[in-house]
């Protein structure tokens, strides 16, 4: 796939606007994205807003489904970077502090007012801090996304790298921490309360900053814990990691025939592999090299990351 930047996506083109709702779009807007879901059509979805660009990508599976340009936060309020989850959808949602604004098929990032949601579409940084998406590619995006997907707002985009480490680090933890024998005083500390959504897809968040890790499940906090760190001067990397959803293998073909039959005799199952997209924003490198630095600098309680 060819990907360009928005600038010379347009160069050339005189844009006509046409008056809406949200404000002055220019009339082929609409027609600017891409939307092509069918390569790939299962599996968690990750959206990558690129605030340099005006650009967000949308990642199905680890694979870009869709593409589409944005307007961000204007001066003095200006769209905050990091790490989000989907914490309610909406798709007929109006603004209780803009004036009863539609923002319709809003999907909310932050309950300070950040959203994804259609709006105006100047050609440049224009809103309040939510991202504006052309009408029809919200509505599009609304039906792929659910409560926890992950949002990732960054200053200038990146792609998504494909590894097996990831669960490695996060599973190790706990044997790290025993090891130093550094967590027993704050086992009291932990909250986990797996009952209260128990279906879904699960997100972990950690935190340096916050010397925190957080659980959870459909977009609801199933467990918390205090996290510490080896080097307290230091800071984890902001990164996202996504576990992939492995694809069935079709059944193999009898030896000479020509059909889909199962052989006689059933192969063996190969060992598992678990595959992550790991997209760092702030350049620690690949899916290894991020596994190993976070391992080598987080502490948790004990059972902590058994449970999860």
């Amino acid at each position: 796939m060819i990907r360009r930047s928005i600038l010379s996506a347009f160069a050339g083109f005189a844009l006509l606007s046409i008056p809406t709702a949200f404000g002055y779009i220019p009339a082929d807007w609409e027609s600017k994205y891409e939307w092509h879901p069918k390569d790939s059509t299962s599996g968690p979805v990750l959206i990558v807003v690129d605030l340099d660009a005006q650009e967000a990508l949308v990642y199905r599976n680890g694979i870009e489904i869709a593409k589409t340009p944005v307007s961000t936060g204007k001066p003095g309020h200006r769209t905050p970077t990091g790490i989000f989850q989907i914490l309610n959808k909406d798709a007929h949602h109006h603004s209780s502090t803009y004036n009863n604004a539609s923002m319709p098929f809003s999907e909310r990032l932050t309950w300070s007012g950040i959203a994804l949601h259609a709006g105006g579409l100047p050609g440049y940084p224009s809103s309040h801090g939510c991202i504006h998406l052309p009408y029809s590619f919200a509505k599009k995006l609304f039906t792929v996304t659910q409560k926890g997907s992950t949002v990732v707002i960054t200053q200038k985009g990146h792609n998504p790298a494909r590894g097996t480490q990831p669960a490695a680090a996060l599973l190790g933890l706990e044997d790290a921490a025993l090891a130093n024998g550094k967590v027993n005083e704050i086992d009291s500390s932990v909250v986990w309360t797996p009952e209260l959504s128990q279906e879904g897809s699960v997100t972990v968040f950690l935190s340096g900053k916050h010397e925190k890790a957080e659980v959870f499940r459909n977009g609801v906090l199933i467990g918390s814990a205090p996290l510490k760190l080896r080097d307290p001067k230091s800071n984890l990397p902001t990164a996202v990691m996504l576990l992939l959803e492995d694809k069935v293998k079709s059944a193999p073909k009898k030896p000479g025939s020509k059909t889909e039959t199962p052989a006689t005799e059933p192969t063996p199952p190969a060992a598992p592999t678990t595959h992550w997209a790991t997209l760092s924003t702030t350049g620690e490198g690949d899916a290894t090299k991020l596994a190993a630095l976070l391992k080598a600098n987080i502490i948790l309680p004990s059972g902590f990351s058994e449970r999860i």
